[in-house]
């Protein structure tokens, strides 16, 4: 019966208000009420005490009631792309809560109990108009991924500094000028670090550290060289540097052993498109097929097409690839590569 249920989707339904009648399924452990009309929800939220996993993503939900604090076994909660301009306090009394998802609203804050939340694994607020975060987030000893991209932040974030449990962050899209010296080794179990569309000019030193780091994107901003350090981060697979300032790279690249594909299409790619104290200047045909040839795993190294030297190179200059292979990673490179600043 009905009543035993511990399931139950009401998607696209056209819902303006929510189901009280819901309060009558004691059972219930999973509710999605997602992709309808809801601007509200009522005080009774707080009475199902039972519930695991509640998603009302797709609403026009403005507030949050604060008795959605009293679903103290909430796993997940799902409030995506509605109209939210606040989070009430009693969040942090969701101490089961593992994912929360903020996509998408009109929050300028988070509360400062955001931080009261030992199991939170997933966060995700990108898309809103936050330009700090509270201190107490640093108190988050727990979350892997978060996303803060498409927000207002001018600086980098302090309470990050905070989080050394990150595996995933993506602060991309912001207005961040400046990386902190600390920002990277307080990381040491970052696998994905995207600050893509910022303003960063120089990336610090201690990149180094990181050295758990498979993807780093730094495409889109104003960077000029890339630090010889970054080849202790030996774990390194993939390098976004396209549209930037760059007009050298060092030549210590080559040398490292997981590197994959770098992407560094629309830079100030000058004379010298290695630099290495010990190199003679060379020609850009030979020096290009002499850096090429030097990676020993590197399958793709993406180019801006260097016309001053009068080479037919293309934009995907590919290294040690069939020709099956290269056709192949042309076209993924073509479609996944970001374009412009709104991409």
């Amino acid at each position: 019966s009905l009543k035993e249920a511990e399931e139950l989707w009401l998607v696209r339904k056209e819902l303006v208000e929510f189901p009280k009648a819901l309060l009558l399924l004691p059972k219930l452990r999973r509710l999605n009420v997602s992709f309808n009309w809801l601007e509200s929800l009522p005080d009774s939220v707080g009475d199902f005490r039972g519930l695991q996993r509640l998603l009302i993503f797709s609403n026009k939900l403005q507030r949050i009631p604060p008795t959605i604090g009293h679903l103290n076994k909430l796993k997940r909660l799902d409030l995506n792309d509605n109209a939210l301009e606040c989070i009430p306090e009693s969040i942090g009394q969701l101490t089961a809560l593992e994912r929360l998802d903020l996509r998408r609203n009109k929050l300028r804050k988070l509360p400062a109990t955001i931080g009261c939340m030992p199991k939170l694994e997933t966060l995700f607020v990108q898309r809103n108009f936050l330009e700090s975060l509270p201190q107490q987030m640093g108190d988050l000893s727990g979350v892997k991924v978060l996303s803060l991209a498409r927000n207002f932040f001018k600086s980098y974030p302090a309470p990050l500094l905070a989080m050394s449990s990150l595996e995933k962050l993506d602060v991309s899209h912001n207005c961040i000028s400046e990386l902190p010296t600390k920002a990277f080794e307080a990381l040491p179990n970052c696998t994905l670090f995207c600050c893509s569309n910022n303003q960063i000019k120089e990336i610090p030193r201690n990149i180094g550290k990181m050295v758990k780091l498979r993807e780093l994107n730094l495409s889109y901003n104003l960077i000029e060289r890339i630090p010889v350090s970054i080849t202790l981060a030996r774990s390194l697979q993939i390098l976004h540097i396209e549209s930037n300032q760059i007009g050298t790279l060092p030549l210590d690249l080559a040398f490292m052993p997981s590197l994959e594909a770098v992407l560094l299409s629309n830079n100030e790619v000058e004379h010298r498109m290695v630099e290495h104290t010990s190199q003679n200047e060379l020609d850009g045909v030979a020096l290009i097929q002499q850096y090429t040839r030097s990676f020993a795993s590197l399958r793709v190294l993406a180019a801006c097409a260097v016309r001053k030297y009068g080479i037919p190179l293309p934009v995907y200059a590919l290294a040690g690839m069939l020709p099956e292979e290269a056709e192949s990673m042309e076209e993924i490179l073509r479609v996944t590569s970001p374009r412009g600043k709104g991409k």
